[in-house]
Formats: structure tokens, C-alpha cells, sequence
């Protein structure tokens, strides 16, 4: 059992799959532009993957934070 490092935030917008404030994971970067992001569906308790862009209707970029998880965790999350 180890620790990896994830970059994760809270998201200052709300979308279709996410709520404002809340917390995703990264699974992968497209650019600057968009990332695919991993986190519970508006709050409940399945996790789902999704693409968020913040260029996109002049949303406020996120603020990412590099924040050290569980392997477990991570893999629960598909990030590893």
C-alpha cells in the first residue's frame, strides 16, 4: 500500500455531471484547454468520468492542486 501523487481541485462552475465546489480528480490533460476529470455524479455516490473545460462560456479556471491519495484510491478512481 503506497501513496501517489493526483492533481485534484473544486470546480468554481457547475456542469452537467459536476456541482460547483465540487472535488475532481484528473485522469488525464488535453492541452490547456480541457482535462478528464474523475469524481462522484453531482454528489452521490457513483463515480464518473468526465471532460471539463473552463475556456468554454468564460468560465473561471480552476485552481489544481498537487495532493498525495492512496494507490488504492487512485485506482478506484482509474487514475493509475
Amino acid at each position: 500500500m503506497g501513496v501517489t501523487k493526483v492533481l485534484m481541485c473544486r470546480l468554481p462552475f457547475r456542469t452537467h455531471l459536476f456541482n460547483q465546489n465540487q472535488k475532481v480528480w484528473v485522469k488525464f490533460r488535453s492541452g490547456n484547454l480541457a482535462y478528464c476529470v474523475v469524481g462522484k455524479h453531482r454528489g452521490k455516490g457513483r463515480y464518473i468520468t468526465g471532460w471539463v473545460s473552463w475556456l468554454h462560456a468564460n468560465r473561471p479556471a480552476p485552481d489544481w492542486k498537487e495532493i498525495e491519495v492512496d494507490e488504492e484510491f487512485a485506482k478506484r478512481l482509474g487514475i493509475l
